[in-house]
């Protein structure tokens, strides 16, 4: 997918920016694997195959034995996971530099005119807390609609600086505020009540239809007892047993933009 220089400025900021977190993860982790192929994915977007910054990436082997970026062949290298990832920063910071320097568009660089991309976003914003399964979950479902998924860490985070995160994107195709069982509160032992949603949740979900609007923010959530659509301030999708959940997100991943 071709990107303008502005589109490319925010993936590459939200590459680097990412980084900070997958320092307390591992590279075996679903989050730093993602990543990982996204990162790759992104720089192979901009240059093309075998470009000075792709041939960089895929010499950092994170710490693993065996690494799936790694062409035959090519010298072996053994950083570890930390070392590899300030290179990653580097590489990052370098295509940063490259492509924000005023002027003609880098030589190989695979970007387009400003006015000729611009159009409806096909980014879709996931907003999290610090449990991540489900995030995982709908994550197939978001590539299988050709998405690409966004994620913002929303709880526990300042609502201030939670809505100047926000502010820096473009709307997004759709916004998905995933909510774990985990991250509510469970309601008395013995009732039937469904759980309660903590106010830095709810703050976040309104935050995200403050910053994108009311039809594009979706709640999917995850508990026994299915939360009450007047709970949260945004459509709801509840995660059932039996799947049914991953079609109704389908189809409001396919679906045009309003």
């Amino acid at each position: 997918m071709k990107l303008t220089r502005s589109q490319a400025l925010r993936k590459l900021e939200h590459a680097r920016d990412q980084i900070a977190a997958l320092r307390e993860s591992s590279a075996n982790s679903p989050r730093f694997q993602y990543w990982n192929e996204q990162t790759l994915r992104l720089i192979l977007d901009l240059f093309p195959r075998d470009s000075s910054y792709e041939k960089a990436y895929r010499e950092l082997s994170f710490g693993l034995l065996f690494d799936p970026h790694h062409r035959p062949g090519a010298p072996e290298h053994e950083d570890t996971y930390s070392e590899s990832l300030d290179k990653a920063v580097n590489i990052l910071n370098d295509l940063l530099v490259a492509l924000g320097a005023p002027g003609a568009v880098p030589s190989g660089a695979n970007l387009v005119m400003e006015e000729i991309a611009e159009g409806p976003s096909q980014d879709v914003l996931v907003m999290h807390g610090p449990e991540d399964t489900l995030v995982h979950r709908i994550t197939p479902v978001i590539v299988a609609a050709e998405r690409t998924r966004i994620g913002v860490a929303a709880w526990p985070e300042d609502a201030d600086t939670l809505a100047r995160t926000l502010g820096g994107y473009k709307k997004p195709f759709a916004t998905l505020v995933v909510v774990a069982e985990t991250d509510m509160t469970p309601a008395a032992t013995g009732s039937n009540d469904p759980p309660n949603v903590p106010e830095e949740i709810y703050d976040a979900i309104q935050a995200a239809v403050t910053a994108f609007g009311e039809d594009n923010v979706t709640v999917i959530a995850q508990s026994k007892t299915p939360l009450k659509p007047d709970q949260v301030p945004a459509k709801l999708i509840r995660v059932d047993s039996r799947g049914y959940w991953r079609k109704a997100l389908g189809r409001l991943l396919e679906s045009l933009p309003s």
